[in-house]
């Protein structure tokens, strides 16, 4: 195929060649993960001072089960390159951004359940399914950012914001702990301690 020769043509083309079929599927499954991130956030700063359930863990367990959804959507379960429609996903801006867009939804979701963990007490709603929600969350959200950055969808900068990202959303559940969380604590700073390991070695592979 013959290229244009008006430089004006260009960059839509260069634009369009970039904007695989695969990477289209991953960019939406980002956003719809940021916007149902966001959702969730919205809903606990409503209800914020609410005595009364609102049914947080469900709410965590519904961003929870889409991440692991869009992880097995893109095969990293069974693959080392993510794919999609066939094809495999491949590292560019429009990708980063949308992860990043993403990641940087997490951090207003743990002000929000840290705000939320001060106006209720266990007989209102009870803080060990939130804190079991937080921590599958929380393992999640690595899977699915070790998984893309090893498969060179993301960048190691990205991969930091994820690992930052998680450390404080899992520094949350220490709040929804009460009287009786110095046990849970300790095994969270273990799973804090493990990840981070984790992370160092995933991104030196």
């Amino acid at each position: 195929m013959k290229l244009p020769t008006n430089p004006t043509f260009l960059p839509l083309l260069l634009a369009t060649t970039l904007t695989t079929p695969a990477n289209a599927v991953l960019k939406d499954d980002l956003t719809s993960l940021k916007e149902s991130i966001a959702s969730a956030t919205n809903t606990l700063t409503e209800f914020r001072n609410e005595s009364g359930p609102v049914n947080t863990a469900g709410m965590i367990q519904s961003v929870g089960w889409q991440v692991g959804a869009v992880l097995a959507g893109v095969g990293c379960v069974e693959a080392k390159y993510p794919s999609a429609n066939g094809s495999n996903i491949t590292k560019t801006k429009d990708i980063e951004k949308a992860y990043n867009d993403y990641i940087s939804s997490l951090s207003p979701l743990s002000t929000a359940l840290s705000n939320r963990s001060a106006h209720l007490t266990n007989a209102t709603e009870p803080t060990l399914p939130v804190i079991q929600q937080i921590q599958s969350l929380t393992r999640a959200l690595y899977t699915f950012g070790k998984c893309l950055y090893n498969g060179e969808v993301i960048s190691s900068a990205a991969a930091i914001e994820t690992w930052n990202a998680e450390g404080e959303l899992l520094g949350v559940t220490s709040e929804w702990e009460g009287e009786s969380g110095s046990g849970m604590r300790k095994r969270d700073e273990r799973l804090g301690r493990k990840l981070r390991r984790e992370s160092c070695a995933s991104l030196g592979r």
